[in-house]
């Protein structure tokens, strides 16, 4: 068996490789979705070229969703969280999983009676637990046998954790579970050392990725995993989420689609720093597109010397945060000493650091161009309602 530290350091080194390829990736992507939306703005929609743009901006998507993936394993996933009621979340996803549940399969719901409420991203958790009821039907192995989805709150001690909870640091204490249980034969404890390795996988190729990206969304929650399994006797696995105080009694339902605000006029001059030269191109066409002056800038060394010679006529910033000589971060702090109320954007291939938050708006490579006028307008407005 391959020692636990063996296991977390392989976990540790793929998770920074993880991030970094995804990184660049949503550059590159930035380049193609980008292109592909504009273009999709300038094509009459009777041209022969609308079908095949398409099917390039809606593949640049599911690439960008995989990205993403990658991300939430190496621990810098994006997460848009909200008070969400548990139960509510489950009984809305019942109709979709046993659709993919086979007819030798039953699926149960044992859904508490208490009301549980968690601060969580409502696609991440769907995510999760379509990825376990998918594999608890593939532990089952085409055989007669359930499924069972449960949920709860209970209190987990140290010893609780330390024995069934992969890589946990959460601390002891009372936590909302959703745990998803199989009759099938259960895991040998060669596969349970292994379970959460990327590419690992007891299928056929293609499927490794789905555990550790689960354990990547539990950690981003702040709670981790409990793995319960006897060879011949089934498994079970249960998310734990910190509980969240009760919304006054109300369960948001979440929108499909984002709100935009199309009574907002774009103007002004807009100061754009990228060291990529392709996302340059695309984010300054995107700019111009809605109404904007745009000046360029290749690093954060070159914004701030541009927005230093140009402080009074400059609107908004909009800064990546990784460029050589200086990164936005730093280049955000410098400009805001020359002028504290102006407007600035953060992007990048990452996602938004946490420590960043309300000190400007961000947004996450690869973009289309409605999602950057809408940031755009958020920052806008945000920085006008404090000055």
């Amino acid at each position: 068996m391959i020692p636990k530290t063996e296991i977390k350091q392989n976990q540790d080194s793929l998770g920074l490789l993880a991030g970094g390829v995804a990184h660049d990736f949503n550059n590159l992507l930035m380049a193609i979705l980008g292109n592909a939306d504009l273009a999709l703005g300038e094509l009459p929609p009777n041209s022969p070229a609308r079908t095949s743009v398409s099917e390039i901006h809606a593949v640049a998507l599911r690439a960008a969703d995989l990205c993403q993936q990658m991300l939430i394993y190496s621990g810098q996933g994006d997460f848009d969280l909200q008070v969400i009621e548990l139960n509510h979340l489950t009984n809305g996803l019942a109709p979709l999983l046993e659709s993919i549940v086979p007819v030798n399969v039953t699926l149960k719901l044992d859904l508490s009676a208490q009301t549980i409420f968690i601060d969580a991203d409502f696609t991440r958790i769907q995510q999760v637990l379509l990825n376990l009821v998918t594999n608890a039907t593939e532990a089952l192995n085409e055989t007669e046998g359930s499924i069972t989805i449960t949920t709860g709150v209970q209190t987990f001690t140290a010893e609780m954790l330390g024995k069934n909870a992969h890589q946990s640091t959460a601390p002891e204490g009372q936590y909302a579970f959703l745990k998803v249980t199989d009759s099938g034969q259960g895991m040998e404890k060669d596969t349970m050392a292994r379970l959460f390795d990327p590419f690992f996988t007891t299928k056929f190729a293609g499927r490794g990725m789905g555990l550790s990206v689960v354990l990547g969304i539990a950690k981003g929650h702040n709670g981790t995993i409990l793995v319960d399994t006897e060879s011949q006797k089934g498994s079970s696995l249960s998310i734990l989420f910190p509980e969240a105080g009760s919304p006054n009694g109300n369960t948001p339902v979440p929108q499909t689609k984002p709100h935009i605000d199309t009574t907002w006029k774009p103007k002004g001059l807009v100061l754009l720093a990228d060291d990529e030269p392709d996302v340059r191109r695309v984010a300054s066409r995107m700019l111009k597109k809605m109404g904007f002056e745009v000046m360029l800038a290749q690093d954060g060394m070159e914004a701030v010397e541009i927005f230093s010679d140009n402080t009074d006529i400059i609107n908004m910033v909009v800064l990546d945060l990784t460029m050589p000589r200086l990164g936005g971060r730093e280049a955000l702090l410098r400009i805001r000493e020359l002028k504290p109320a102006i407007p600035v954007l953060l992007s990048s291939g990452y996602s938004a650091d946490k420590l960043l938050a309300g000190s400007a708006g961000f947004i996450q490579k690869p973009y289309t161009l409605a999602r950057f006028r809408e940031a755009l307008r958020k920052v806008a407005e945000s920085t006008s309602s404090k000055a």
